[in-house]
């Protein structure tokens, strides 16, 4: 049997009408305190110099274990866990289409989140890079230093491919497609 954690959060919906929800998770050893000075301007864009058109309806809760959340008092409550309760406190919000963003830990929950794809996720925006494939990352770097064009297969010089990142694999996008010379 699950015991229940009790969730804390902060919820404030915008003025404007068909803001999009928006639930934002706080890193550690942070805690919804260090996402208080985006609320306002996340939820009544207009005063701040936006649209309506860019208005949130902003849920802001503690990772539990941190803040004021309860704390777990079963094993399980990793950031897969947390995501899923993420999309559960979204949907008993009433809310059926919403996106997520996370920095830090909460930038592990929401890309779980975005894993996960639960019905409704709109989208998701992560604040930290947590694992680049090295094919990817090798694209970017080498992209940087003017040595890979975006959007064309560049073919690399054998020495380019040495190592563990063990590039030309099939799958990558277009963009980050790397053949052997």
């Amino acid at each position: 049997m699950r015991t229940p954690v009790g969730i804390h959060f902060i919820h404030v919906r915008s003025p404007h009408e068909n803001a999009l929800p928006a639930i934002i998770t706080h890193g550690w050893p942070g805690s919804v305190i260090e996402l208080l000075n985006v609320i306002d301007p996340l939820t009544n864009p207009t005063a701040h110099g936006a649209t309506a058109a860019d208005a949130f309806d902003v849920v802001i809760p503690s990772i539990p274990g941190y803040g004021y959340s309860g704390k777990p008092r079963e094993l399980g409550w990793g950031p897969d866990r947390v995501a899923r309760a993420w999309d559960t406190l979204m949907k008993r919000l009433g809310y059926q289409r919403y996106v997520a963003q996370g920095g830090d830990w909460g930038a592990i929950i929401t890309d779980l989140l975005g894993v996960q794809a639960p019905t409704g996720l709109a989208g998701i925006h992560s604040n930290m890079a947590s694992v680049v494939p090295p094919p990817i990352w090798l694209s970017l770097v080498l992209r940087r230093q003017g040595r890979v064009r975006p959007g064309r297969r560049e073919r690399l010089p054998e020495r380019d491919l040495q190592g563990p990142a063990q590039l030309g694999r099939e799958g990558l996008p277009e963009a980050h497609v790397l053949q052997r010379a």
